[in-house]
């Protein structure tokens, strides 16, 4: 009987405790009256994409909350970090089932998300809000803490954006001269690295960083190339601040690419005359400047569609490369792309493909 009373105490006990749901992070206040520009919503991780819409929307701050990328606008690039499906609360989950989920089992919700806002490529601003909730779920009680665990931070990130609402004021970033860094002739393979500089109302950069993996050499070349970009100047006022952060994407390509670009016809048939004269029953594919030029269109293709897709392009170009020569050896003085455009453009259209 004492055994029984113990039993029904603690489940009581759980009861009474199990209707409180409580998180590490605070509780945030909204403005109601202060209503942000439209944005456009990306998202990676263990949160599903439409339930962070969806709370971005509930919390009336934006205008208008919407999937995708907006070039010319706002967006926010959302990474979540978490055990959103609740995993770890299996073992007491299990315990509670021996009672028949009479005894509320205690379970937990522990998610980290970043929000990088953004105005076309150029960032905004970085936020990293993380909540750890915890409750009690039984039988008789079923409160919504994997839900209120993301309320909670996407509220205080929507808190966070209304009071930096001046970054959504800022002039727009007008370039004047910022040409792409040249990689140094060292290079062996094309890197992606991301920028970080600071423009100053006088159009002037300064204090640029660089983010990502690269050889020293690369690093100093891009970080030279965009001390020395210029920005259309402003004059300081509260809604353009006499400095703005911002960053971009910097692709750094191998000479070797650089050079098979800015090839005219007359360069590619003379390297193809040499080519065939030293290496006679070899077929012309084999040609470096061919070969650069099939993965270029291979890479770029991939970057806008799938595998299929950059796989065509790359059979595409190999049926023209006749056509292609052919039109160089008649126009030396000719653009060697060009050619090479249109006739991927005429073997796709002859194969019944679509060119995005």
């Amino acid at each position: 009987m004492n055994n029984l009373l113990r039993v029904l105490s603690i489940a009581v006990l759980g009861l009474l405790g199990g209707c409180q749901v409580n998180h590490t992070l605070p509780e945030p206040t909204l403005n109601q009256q202060l209503t942000l520009p439209q944005v456009s919503v990306q998202t990676l991780g263990s949160v599903p994409g439409p339930l962070i819409r969806n709370h971005l929307r509930s919390t009336g701050v934006f205008e208008q909350v919407r999937e995708g990328f907006d070039p010319g606008g706002y967006n926010i690039q959302v990474v979540s970090l978490g055990d959103y499906y609740g995993f770890s609360n299996i073992p007491n989950q299990f315990l509670s089932a021996f009672s028949l989920f009479i005894i509320p089992a205690s379970v937990s919700w522990e998610t980290e998300m970043t929000f990088r806002v953004t105005r076309g490529q150029e960032e905004v601003a970085t936020y990293r809000v993380d909540n750890k909730t915890t409750h009690y779920n039984g039988l008789f009680v079923h409160p919504d803490g994997r839900g209120d665990n993301i309320r909670r931070i996407i509220n205080s990130f929507a808190a966070r954006v209304q009071a930096d609402a001046a970054l959504f004021k800022l002039t727009p970033l007008k370039p004047v001269h910022t040409p792409m860094p040249v990689a140094p002739a060292t290079l062996q393979q094309h890197i992606a690295l991301i920028v970080s500089y600071q423009v100053n109302a006088d159009g002037s950069v300064s204090d640029v960083t660089v983010a990502g993996d690269a050889p020293e050499l690369a690093r100093s070349a891009v970080m030279e190339t965009v001390r020395a970009w210029q920005y259309e100047p402003w004059t300081p006022s509260p809604e353009a601040p006499a400095t703005q952060r911002t960053s971009r994407p910097i692709i750094l390509k191998t000479q070797s690419l650089v050079r098979t670009q800015e090839q005219s016809c007359a360069q590619v048939t003379q390297e193809l005359k040499a080519f065939e004269q030293a290496s006679p029953g070899k077929p012309v594919s084999d040609l470096s400047t061919f070969q650069q030029t099939s993965a270029l269109l291979f890479l770029a293709e991939l970057r806008q569609q799938d595998s299929a897709s950059a796989t065509e392009v790359d059979k595409a170009f190999a049926r023209a490369l006749p056509w292609i020569i052919e039109q160089c050896r008649a126009d030396p003085q000719a653009d060697y792309w060009k050619y090479v455009h249109e006739g991927v453009k005429q073997q796709r259209a002859a194969a019944g493909q679509t060119p995005q």
